[in-house]
């Protein structure tokens, strides 16, 4: 099948829920053309809970309900808010700057696109990891079911699944199948969605128009995001939730008064940024965390200023205290956050890997994970950090950044402990996690220090105006060039291409049992349950051959029949309770993938042991070593 669809109807679900509730907004085109994403993404993300309390099957047009709704209260409340204050938005090179947001996104989504394609190798290929049973299983459970709500997924309680319901509105839309739909909507976020967050985040740091198009190219530029999330994991709600990241921080600086671009009102940026949390929170709520580890420092600049601004404008101690108060409720919510929304110790297993020196340099060189330096990226964004202080503002942006290598130096070298628990437990305390962080901040950094250094040289050197129109356009090409031709990123792309290459030896599915996998509805009726381990692909029968899977992902919950079949359906013949099991859970065939398991380690199911010698089942089809038994005991 090919791509083009389901990235098409990717686009759509990603931008126009989201560019509804921008017009509601009025705000201006390039700002609809940012924001549209994550504004989407809540759209979905509130139609989701809203299946919880009405429970309508899932369908393209949920997320398109939900974003009328809020963007008929958008609509409603700034008719409102203007009676009693008039707008008050600066005048800004709209079409000039909605120009550069488009050209940006086509460069850098040519620039990312074209690994991913080069990564994935053919449309539907999947990757081959092991949360990849998991995160195809939960799109086909939502095709099937209907049901998006994140409290009715394939894990017991509550578990954020906006990828999920986005990912299966684009299959619905396109009529692609799961795994060409999954490629779709990962290279629509990474190619699209994170470069144009990024633009948003430097628009609101800097009025240059230049600075936008080098955060365009800076985001292609690092391999820890958003390649390795794609790589390793699969970490695809990660992925999703990382991307938007940078465009809610912009909203949350331009509301904080931060920002020197004010064609985005005060009160609108709120607004924004309060209907964009709910899709950042349950794209993944890590995601939040990560926000407020780079809110930190420009929280408490506006904190500073609002404290001097009252002494000077001589407000009342009352409202003084009261100031003090609200800031102090924001950081208990923060610290309540901080201790809730993080798994438990015992999950968070994942231990050191370097020295703190070794850490300390990858997090400053953008090298994370022993990777080979991105000296292109990392030069422009250590001169963003001496433009910061040569220009005299903007300094926050740097303590952001201090604070995201300081995660990745505490995850990465301290031994686990307390300390390391706690501030990286958020993210299982798993390094390439926090590795992924590092770019949010270097990104911005890196545009704003490339901006700025064309800005110098246009200026200080004697040129004539022709030429000092071609320096920027110059830096462009040398940052596109020295950031794509160099081992960093060619080495990331061979290794998510291994990832998702489907040859006889791919660790989840191998191409034999890929292809039994696709002739299942030839040979087993509708209704009817397949039995195997998941740890070897064979649940994959449900989001590959449409077929149920009786475990359908690694980290189900065994009921008793479960545990029968899987423990004792080689006795069959000899153990009435094996029948009423597989009756009671309509189990009627066997997935027999052999032993080998992603992630190489061994769990035996006795009960499906050494079934080619048993007479409890029957060979029904096989590709190569792969089988499908069909269940002939107990009539």
């Amino acid at each position: 099948m090919t791509i083009v669809a389901p990235v098409l109807a990717a686009l759509l679900v990603i931008f126009l829920p989201g560019a509804l509730i921008g017009v509601a907004a009025c705000i201006r085109p390039v700002h609809v053309l940012g924001l549209a994403p994550v504004l989407s993404v809540s759209a979905i993300t509130l139609a989701a809970l809203a299946d919880q309390l009405v429970p309508l099957p899932w369908t393209p047009a949920n997320p398109l309900l939900a974003a009328i709704v809020i963007a008929a209260v958008t609509w409603t409340g700034r008719r409102v808010w203007e009676r009693r204050w008039p707008r008050t938005a600066v005048a800004s090179r709209s079409i000039r700057l909605l120009t550069a947001g488009i050209v940006g996104a086509v460069v850098a989504g040519v620039l990312i696109g074209g690994r991913l394609l080069v990564a994935f190798g053919a449309p539907d290929n999947i990757s081959q990891t092991f949360d990849n049973v998991y995160h195809l299983n939960a799109v086909e459970w939502i095709l099937q079911t209907g049901i998006a709500s994140p409290f009715q997924q394939l894990i017991p309680g509550f578990y954020p699944d906006a990828w999920h319901a986005l990912t299966a509105t684009v299959a619905s839309l396109s009529g692609s199948d799961v795994p060409t739909a999954v490629n779709a909507v990962a290279l629509v976020i990474a190619a699209i969605v994170w470069p144009l967050s990024n633009m948003v985040l430097v628009r609101a740091l800097t009025s240059s128009v230049w600075g936008v198009l080098f955060a365009a190219v800076a985001s292609a530029g690092l391999a820890a995001f958003p390649l390795a999330l794609l790589d390793f994991g699969v970490l695809y709600p990660n992925a999703l939730s990382l991307s938007l990241v940078p465009a809610v921080f912009a909203l949350a600086i331009r509301a904080a008064g931060l920002s020197r671009d004010q064609s985005l009102e005060r009160a609108s940026a709120w607004w924004i940024f309060l209907v964009a949390l709910p899709g950042l929170a349950l794209a993944h709520p890590s995601a939040v965390m990560a926000l407020i580890a780079m809110s930190t420092a420009p929280g408490l600049t506006w904190f500073a200023r609002v404290i001097r601004s009252q002494r000077r404008s001589g407000v009342s101690s009352f409202r003084r205290v009261a100031t003090v108060i609200v800031w102090a409720g924001v950081l208990a919510g923060a610290a309540v956050l901080l201790i809730k929304a993080r798994p438990t110790y015992e999950q968070a297993f994942w231990g050191p890997i370097m020295s703190v020196p070794q850490a300390l340099w990858e997090g400053v060189t953008n090298s994370a994970m022993s990777k080979p330096v991105p000296f292109a990226v990392t030069i422009a964004m250590l001169l963003g950090v001496m433009a910061a202080f040569a220009l005299r503002r903007g300094r926050w942006l740097v303590v952001s950044w201090g604070v995201m290598v300081t995660l990745w130096v505490v995850c990465a070298s301290l031994p686990r402990g307390s300390l390391r628990y706690w501030l990286t437990g958020t993210w299982y305390s798993d390094n390439q996690r926090l590795a992924a962080l590092l770019p949010l901040v270097a990104v911005p950094l890196a545009a704003w220090g490339a901006s700025w250094l064309v800005g110098v040289v246009a200026t200080r050197v004697r040129m004539t105006h022709s030429i000092r129109r071609l320096i920027p356009v110059a830096g462009l090409l040398i940052l596109v060039v020295a950031s794509q031709a160099t081992p960093p990123l060619q080495v990331a792309t061979a290794s998510a291409q291994s990832t998702y290459r489907l040859s006889s030896a791919s660790v989840l599915v191998s191409s034999d049992e890929r292809e039994l996998l696709e002739r299942l509805d030839k040979t087993v009726p509708k209704g009817d349950v397949i039995v195997g381990s998941p740890w070897t692909g064979a649940a994959l029968s449900f989001a590959i051959g449409g077929r149920s899977a009786l475990i359908p992902h690694i980290y189900w919950g065994w009921t008793k029949d479960d545990e029968t079949i899987l423990l004792r359906l080689d006795e069959a013949d000899t153990d009435p309770s094996v029948c009423r099991a597989l009756s009671r859970t309509k189990t009627r065939w066997v997935l027999d993938f052999g032993k080998k398991e992603v992630h190489g380690d061994r769990h035996d199911y006795p009960g499906l042991d050494d079934l080619s010698r048993s007479d409890v089942v029957t060979l029904a089809d096989s590709v190569g070593d792969a089988r499908l038994y069909r269940i002939t005991a107990c009539n």
